[in-house]
């Protein structure tokens, strides 16, 4: 069924004219059922050692990735070689239960938080009518470049040589996008985040420590108690004039009980570690914030609670910056 679905899709990504699947046809289809066959771009042949494994059993092609992928509930990874003469591209598909867990991994998917202004994301590419993609990304991880994706609950990534990414990359990486069911629907938390001056590139949903690690380094085993409570967790990088960034982090637990208690581990944490405690008065909104700094490297940290929302203000580099941050988000 699928060799047919991808057959007209090579149609469809060189000409881009519409197409659709029954979604009927796709509800006991897993991540191996899409991985595509020879030929899906031009030229390129399948290997023939297409894999599906659960990820504690893939250790060997996920990596770092391995902690990542259980905090997202990970179902299936499935992966296939081509080749065409001496090049090689390697497809590797995620499965998860939902849409907001593809989402939430792709935001979180690379190792080493980008600075915000070279973040590269290549212009939406459209079917019409759907399915459609909002970005696809291109990441350089350990020397290797690959671009990156999410639909629906999938997961997509295409790791081919650098020159060919913006082609045959690209190509391949919408026809397989072209064969998801649905749309990518990104977590309803998300819209927690204020839009001013948020970048939005920078948004990450993070479900655990791992994923936090990837955004505030090794802070991210500290800041909050994953084992004791159920937390999602919205973030992205806010602009502070010119030239200046901070982390924004809103934590959702499921009642104040768990937002408050998490405030004043959060506190003994910061005075544990030896951050300096700033006396700062209560807003006009009526919003006490605490606030530390960390002396040593120059950084502001500021949080309260409201409800069931922890929010954290991070990496802010001096009060001038602090002070906008607090007026943004309080």
């Amino acid at each position: 069924m699928l060799r047919s679905i991808y057959s007209a899709l090579i149609v469809v990504i060189l000409l881009l004219p519409s197409t659709s699947v029954a979604q009927d046809d796709r509800e006991d289809m897993n991540a191996l059922d899409y991985i595509p066959p020879s030929q899906f771009v031009s030229g390129w042949q399948a290997e023939g050692d297409e894999i599906l494994a659960h990820p504690e059993q893939a250790g060997w092609l996920i990596g770092n990735d391995i902690y990542l992928l259980a905090e997202y509930d990970c179902e299936w990874v499935a992966t296939e070689n081509y080749s065409r003469g001496a090049d090689t591209m390697t497809v590797i598909i995620y499965e998860f239960p939902s849409a907001s867990d593809a989402y939430g991994f792709y935001t979180v998917s690379y190792i080493e938080p980008p600075d915000p202004e070279e973040i590269e994301i290549h212009p939406a590419y459209h079917t019409s009518p759907p399915p459609e993609i909002e970005t696809i990304r291109r990441v350089t991880y350990n020397d290797t470049e690959y671009l990156e994706a999410y639909q629906d609950k999938f997961y997509l990534r295409v790791i081919v040589a650098e020159e060919e990414l913006n082609q045959t990359g690209l190509r391949a990486s919408l026809a397989i996008l072209g064969t998801f069911p649905g749309y990518a629907v990104p977590a309803d938390m998300i819209s927690i985040l204020p839009g001013d001056n948020l970048i939005r590139e920078t948004v990450r949903y993070i479900r655990g420590p791992a994923g936090l690690t990837r955004v505030v380094g090794d802070y991210g085993h500290e800041l909050f108690d994953f084992r004791t409570w159920e937390i999602g967790i919205a973030a992205g990088e806010y602009r502070a004039g010119e030239s200046n960034y901070y982390l924004a982090i809103y934590a959702e637990f499921e009642d104040s009980d768990g937002a408050q208690t998490s405030a004043l581990e959060m506190q003994e944490f910061f005075q544990d570690i030896g951050w300096e405690t700033i006396v700062y008065a209560p807003l006009e909104c009526g919003i006490h914030p605490r606030v530390f700094a960390d002396e040593m490297n120059d950084m502001y940290v500021a949080f309260w609670t409201d409800g069931e929302h922890l929010v954290l203000l991070w990496n802010m580099p001096d009060t001038g910056v602090l002070a906008i941050a607090l007026e943004e988000h309080g």
